[in-house]
């Protein structure tokens, strides 16, 4: 298998659904990256790497149940912190 990293949400998405990758295993693949790659960019300013692992073995339980919560349950995710400062408030 090619870096899973690399790979689409599509295809990611239904190798965890047909149980090619687990969770835990597409978040490993993901923070070997950022470890790598961070350094350099410091692109990922607050990682929360035990609650991470947490969720992914919660998706990892339901997919394994079938239960997915839908097609993106158990993708790793990255939010830029500064997109939501610059938002103006919802009232």
């Amino acid at each position: 298998m090619s870096n899973p990293c690399f790979l689409s949400a599509t295809q990611l998405s239904q190798m965890l659904q047909q149980g090619d990758i687990s969770a835990s295993e597409l978040l490993a693949c993901t923070h070997q990256q950022i470890d790598q790659q961070n350094p350099r960019l410091n692109a990922i300013v607050t990682q929360t790497p035990e609650l991470a692992i947490e969720q992914a073995k919660a998706s990892h339980k339901r997919h394994a149940k079938g239960q997915a919560l839908g097609p993106l349950d158990g993708l790793p995710i990255a939010i830029k912190t500064e997109f939501w400062k610059q938002q103006p408030a919802l009232a």
